[in-house]
């Protein structure tokens, strides 16, 4: 029946057996197909699991389940005495796993990530999960690295690939031909599942086939309503169409079913931006989700490039500062946030400060300094360099420059 994708004659097939013959495997059958409905079976699903792991003390991913949807019980379970009766760096690595699930039941994402980053695993579907976390985090650049790794590892799973899909597609500059090999793979592996056919559905996109990409968007929203990430593609799509009303439309109903999700925020700051009277409440948002939030970098750099096209150099400057200091911040983006720093310093008459963070930013190895840099230094000063030392003479010349000014 769940082959034919009945999936309710199956849950009255398993409902008919008495609750007495419900044996481990019987209850993990039930929580499975009670997962994908609705609220109601959702929590009688994480019930079932429960049951299963009472049942069955071993069996670990029923529990990771349960602590990870934050079910009451979660709160009442020592992690450390349930890996006591095991031995071995495999019990110390479970029980750095299950504490982790925990924590993210309880919303606590970052430190889950503190602490899934202690069990330095190969292992594909630990990596994945990494992955997941950073992704719900907004963090791009590590999401895409974790999940790539996994990928590498174990080509024939289709998990979370479709989320690797995204990030490829959201890259600047797409990286199309990444997209293209892993649709391919996907596919050859398996074409029936709904991971192969979205990843597939950004490469239509990646290659300016909107139409068809956008309508396989509106039926895939319709089906998961609490999907930022197809909110994010749609609403991205329409922007760089200049469709704005639609991008308007669109935002509302995320916002709608994504009341509290920071980065449905960040959109909706997006679309603002957009238009022409709405750029004061954008700037709103964003300081809010940067203040809350500063590991999401989409805006901290909507943020950032409003402070400039408005000249708020000061406001800038004091985010930056802020920024740069705080360690929830990814240490890859440091020398971008440096560099801008250096530039709202030189801006603002401060040219011996500007010098010290271009200088952090090379040392952080940011490798769009030389090319910003050139661009910020005036239209009609073309100076060719691709050293650090070409770039460190070129900022000379500007604090040279401002302090004569």
């Amino acid at each position: 029946l769940v082959k034919e994708k009945k999936y309710e004659e199956a849950l009255a097939v398993l409902a008919k057996i008495p609750s007495n013959q419900h044996i481990p495997k019987v209850r993990y059958a039930m929580a499975k197909l009670l997962a994908g409905k609705d609220h109601k079976g959702a929590n009688m699903s994480i019930l079932y699991l429960q049951d299963v792991y009472t049942n069955c003390v071993s069996a670990f991913g029923c529990l990771a389940t349960v602590l990870r949807s934050g079910a009451s019980v979660a709160g009442t379970l020592d992690v450390d005495s349930i890996t006591d009766g095991l031995r071995g760096s495999g019990a110390a690595n479970l029980t750095t796993w299950l504490e982790a699930q925990k924590l993210l039941g309880a919303g606590q994402t970052e430190q889950a990530l503190k602490t899934m980053s202690l069990l330095g695993t190969n292992n594909p579907k630990i990596l994945t999960e990494i992955g997941l976390v950073y992704h719900t985090l907004g963090m791009r650049h590590e999401a895409r690295s974790e999940l790539a790794k996994a990928h590498s590892l174990d080509s024939e799973q289709h998990y979370a690939m479709d989320t690797l899909a995204l990030l490829y597609a959201q890259n600047t500059p797409p990286m199309v031909k990444e997209l293209e090999t892993l649709a391919t793979q996907l596919m050859n592996s398996d074409e029936n599942t709904v991971e192969a056919w979205i990843a597939f559905g950004h490469c239509a996109r990646c290659q300016e086939k909107f139409d068809d990409a956008m309508r396989h968007l509106s039926a895939a929203i319709k089906r998961d309503l609490k999907n930022i990430d197809l909110y994010e593609l749609q609403i991205v799509t329409y922007l760089q169409r200049e469709k704005i009303r639609e991008a308007r439309a669109a935002v509302a109903i995320c916002m709608q079913n994504l009341p509290s999700s920071p980065r449905a925020r960040v959109l909706k700051a997006q679309v603002l931006l957009a238009t022409a009277n709405g750029k004061e409440e954008a700037q709103s948002i964003l300081e809010d989700v940067v203040f809350a939030h500063p590991y999401l970098l989409e805006a901290v750099w909507l943020l950032i490039g409003q402070y400039d096209s408005t000249h708020n150099y000061q406001k800038g400057t004091e985010v930056l500062k802020k920024l740069t200091e705080n360690s929830m911040v990814p240490f890859h983006s440091m020398g971008r946030l440096h560099h801008q720093l250096g530039e709202f310093l030189s801006k603002t008459g401060m040219p011996a400060a500007a010098y010290h963070h271009a200088n952090l930013a090379l040392t952080k190895q940011f490798e769009e300094a030389s090319v910003q840099a050139n661009d910020s230094f005036g239209a009609n000063t073309v100076v060719p360099y691709s050293t650090n030392a070409d770039y460190a003479s070129l900022c000379a010349k500007r604090v040279s420059w401002s302090t004569s000014r």
